[in-house]
């Protein structure tokens, strides 16, 4: 039996909206009611049709998107060695343009990245230590991103979302979903949905409409004891129109182009 989706002692704010009532008992119980649906739903450890297809249609206009900019808000937990979360920070820019343009501007609590890819060369700059590296690399996003998280240890923050409409793509992986509800997000309707996986529990919030894109994730990573999560407000546009200059880098004055990828520098391509 799957574990309860949340707990009453886990939703101040929730029982907050119900303070009006006339006494706290009252107030426990309206907020009960309005948690049992969640609960019943994520005891049922089953898989909702509709929340698979709610996936599979963000999936397929986001893989269908052949340029697009996402700007997104995040926060993720480090788990240090005694197991203890430490809370991060920061805000991604993306610019997108398919099959082989990619930038990202990466500005958090610990520091800021980009990675600017232009089909050919991966350049990873640090405006901070005012350095950058290149590699070459596969010709495509995709190829790329998977090619630096394995041979060189190099994760560009949401490259998951590059899975979409692919082999890799987390819909054929679920194990359970459903509907939470309705929500707002940044001013936009969206519907809220629950899904694990092995390993991993997520919720997406999928806007309503005929653009089906995700406004807020949340993962929960299981395969550590600590379970460190991850949350992210995604804005979109979908009708950008980068050109190639968008993607090509030149060093700004006073920037050292350093050796911290010599090692791996001849990475066999992805095919």
């Amino acid at each position: 039996m799957r574990r309860k989706f949340v707990g009453l002692s886990a939703m101040p704010a929730l029982c907050g909206l119900f303070a009006i009532a006339p006494g706290p008992i009252l107030a426990q119980d309206a907020a009960k009611k309005a948690v049992a649906p969640i609960e019943a739903a994520a005891s049922a450890d089953v898989i909702e049709p509709a929340s698979v297809e709610a996936l599979k249609s963000m999936a397929a206009y986001i893989a269908g998107l052949g340029a697009f900019n996402l700007d997104s808000t995040f926060e993720t937990e480090l788990v240090l060695d005694n197991d203890q979360k430490v809370g991060i920070g920061g805000t991604t820019s993306y610019e997108v343009k398919r099959p082989d343009g990619l930038k990202v501007e990466l500005v958090g609590d610990l520091g800021s990245r980009e990675f600017i890819y232009d089909g050919k060369l991966l350049t990873v700059v640090s405006p901070t230590d005012e350095v950058y590296g290149q590699v070459d690399v596969a010709p495509t996003i995709k190829q790329m991103l998977e090619q630096v998280a394995y041979h060189l240890d190099i994760e560009v923050p949401l490259a998951d979302l590059f899975d979409y409409g692919t082999e890799d793509s987390v819909v054929d992986k679920i194990t359970e979903g459903f509907l939470v509800g309705p929500a707002t997000i940044d001013g936009k309707a969206s519907k809220h949905w629950a899904f694990r996986t092995d390993g991993k529990d997520f919720e997406v919030w999928i806007a309503d409409g005929d653009a089906p894109v995700p406004l807020k994730i949340v993962i929960d990573d299981d395969t550590q004891p600590a379970r460190p999560r991850f949350e992210a407000n995604l804005a979109w546009t979908a009708d950008a129109a980068p050109d190639a200059a968008d993607f090509a880098f030149t060093a700004p004055a006073g920037y050292q182009q350093i050796d911290f990828l010599a090692a791996t520098s001849e990475v066999e391509k992805t095919k």
